[in-house]
């Protein structure tokens, strides 16, 4: 039933799952999950993770190998976030989890872990960084006093400026009251 229940599931859901073993880098098993987001076809046990790794983006290519094998030595936790390229070009972000199988001795015998594409999500945070950075910007050039207050009248923001024109520093008036 088990094995069943997970040949239904896997092709289900928008994760990758695999199972690798670290010393061969053989991976007898990766789910159809693999060719939605990676846009490839479900590579040979033999070749998978020759695949996997050349589609890693050459600027994360290295400190994710370096991650890797830390992970599989138990050296580090096994969650991992960096960019995979397409074979169209397009560069997609992932997010992956790895989890050790040990052997009765206690040693690592297989990994296994699932990835997920988190790239609207990266997008999304690229933008807000962006948009903080600009209202960061406009807040440090601001020539008035600009201040936003709450209900209750306490001071929750107020721009640099107050520095300049009152001699109060930022910090001085965050949480009191306006009236104060």
């Amino acid at each position: 039933f088990v094995s069943e229940f997970l040949r239904f599931l896997f092709p289900a859901l928008p994760l990758v799952f695999w199972i690798m073993d670290p010393r061969s880098n053989l991976v007898p098993y990766v789910s159809p999950g693999f060719e939605i987001i990676w846009g490839r076809s479900l590579p040979d046990p033999a070749i998978a993770f020759e695949v996997f790794r050349n589609s890693i983006h050459p600027d994360d290519r290295e400190a994710m190998f370096r991650k890797l094998q830390r992970q599989a030595a138990d050296v580090e936790p096994g969650h991992s976030e960096y960019r995979i390229i397409r074979p169209d070009g397009e560069v997609r972000w992932i997010q992956s989890r790895t989890f050790p199988m040990r052997d009765a001795r206690g040693e690592i015998r297989r990994i296994m872990g699932y990835a997920e594409d988190v790239t609207e999500r990266k997008v999304t945070e690229q933008a807000l960084e962006k948009s903080e950075a600009r209202l960061q910007a406009l807040s440090d050039n601001a020539l008035d006093i600009t201040a936003i207050v709450s209900a209750d009248k306490t001071i929750r923001f107020i721009t640099p400026s107050v520095k300049r024109i009152l001699g109060y520093a930022c910090e001085d008036l965050i949480g009191r009251k306006c009236c104060d």
